[in-house]
C-alpha cells in the first residue's frame, strides 16, 4: 500500500502529516514568494530526514499550498516536488490550500469559507458539483491580504511608529521584537526574503493584548475590510461562514460579532486543517480525488 503523505502549506509554515496526529512542520513553501531552489531546499532539508526510506519508495503525496491556485505558481511547486521527491512522480497531486480549509470545515457540503493567517483567501464551495463556485481572487500581500496576519501586522507597525499605542505596550512590543528599535528598521523589513512572514510576525504577540480597545481597533478594522471585499459579496448565498487559520482562530470572537452583525451564518472556525483534512482524505468521501 502506498504511504500516504498530506501537506498543509502556508507562507509560514507547512504541516506535514503521515497520520491524523503523526507529521513536522517545517518552513512556508509559497511559489509565488519562494524561488525554486528554496523550496526545495526547505523539503530536503526539514522533511526528508523525518521519513523512512521505505515510505519514500512508493508514496502518494496530496499538497495543499498558498500561491498554488494553478498556472505557472502551481506548475512551478509541482516541479519542485517532483525533483525533490522523485519516487513519488504522477503521485504528486498540488491543490490551493483553500481545498484544505473548504475538506475540514465543510466536507462535501456547500459553504462559504475563509482562510485568516499569514495571508487572506475566500471561496463559495458548491458540494454538489464538488468544485469552488464564486471566489474573488486572492491578490496577495502587496495589493490584498485583508483581515490577515500580513494585514494586522501593518496596521500595528503603523501605529507603533504614529506613536498610537500606549506606552507600556510599546516598551513590551521593542522587549518582544528588538528589531522595532533599530534605526534600520525599514531597511531590515525591504530586505526581507519573506516580506510578508516578516510583517505577519507582529501580529502573534496580539492576543497578549487583546483587553487593549487599540488593539480591538485595529484587528476590527482588518477584519471589517476582509468582510466588505472577500465576505459580504458572497452574502446572497446564503451559506455557514466558515474560517480556517491561526488569526482567525485568535480573534473568533470579533468574527462571531462582525458575522452577526452582517447576518451572515457563522459555521465553524479551526486554526489549522488537521485533523479533520486527514480524516477527510481516510473517508469514502474522498473517493473522487483517488
Amino acid at each position: 500500500m502506498s504511504f500516504l503523505l498530506i501537506a498543509d502549506s502556508g507562507s509560514t509554515k507547512t504541516a506535514w502529516r503521515w497520520a491524523a496526529d503523526v507529521g513536522v512542520v517545517t518552513d512556508g513553501l509559497n511559489p509565488m514568494t519562494l524561488s525554486s531552489a528554496a523550496i526545495v531546499a526547505t523539503i530536503r532539508e526539514q522533511l526528508l530526514p523525518t521519513l523512512a526510506a521505505e515510505e519514500l519508495a512508493d508514496f502518494t503525496l496530496y499538497f495543499y499550498g498558498a500561491g498554488c491556485g494553478g498556472g505557472e505558481s502551481a506548475q512551478k511547486m509541482q516541479s519542485a516536488l517532483a525533483e525533490v521527491l522523485p519516487t513519488a512522480g504522477e503521485k504528486i497531486h498540488v491543490f490551493s490550500d483553500i481545498y484544505a480549509a473548504i475538506y475540514a470545515t465543510c466536507g462535501l457540503e456547500s459553504g462559504v469559507c475563509s482562510i485568516l493567517g499569514t495571508g487572506s483567501n475566500s471561496c463559495v464551495y458548491d458540494g454538489r458539483s464538488q468544485k469552488v463556485s464564486t471566489q474573488i481572487p486572492a491578490l496577495g500581500y502587496l495589493l490584498g491580504d485583508e483581515g490577515s496576519g500580513v494585514a494586522i501586522g501593518r496596521a500595528l507597525l503603523q501605529a507603533y511608529f504614529y506613536a498610537q499605542l500606549p506606552n507600556e505596550m510599546e516598551e513590551k512590543l521593542r522587549r518582544i521584537y528588538p528589531v522595532l528599535a533599530r534605526p534600520d528598521f525599514l531597511a531590515q523589513l525591504y530586505a526581507a526574503a519573506r516580506p510578508n512572514q516578516f510583517l505577519a510576525q507582529f501580529a502573534r504577540c496580539l492576543p497578549e493584548f487583546k483587553s487593549l480597545p487599540v488593539v480591538q481597533n485595529i484587528v476590527r478594522q482588518c477584519f471589517e475590510s476582509f468582510f466588505q471585499l472577500r465576505l459580504l459579496p458572497y452574502k446572497s448565498s446564503g451559506l455557514a461562514c466558515h474560517f480556517v487559520g491561526s488569526i482567525a482562530f485568535a480573534w473568533q470572537d470579533i468574527l462571531a460579532e462582525l458575522c452577526h452583525a452582517n447576518q451572515l451564518p457563522l459555521g465553524q472556525v479551526i486554526a489549522s486543517p488537521f485533523p479533520q483534512l486527514w480524516d477527510f482524505h481516510q473517508s469514502d468521501a474522498y473517493v473522487f480525488q483517488k
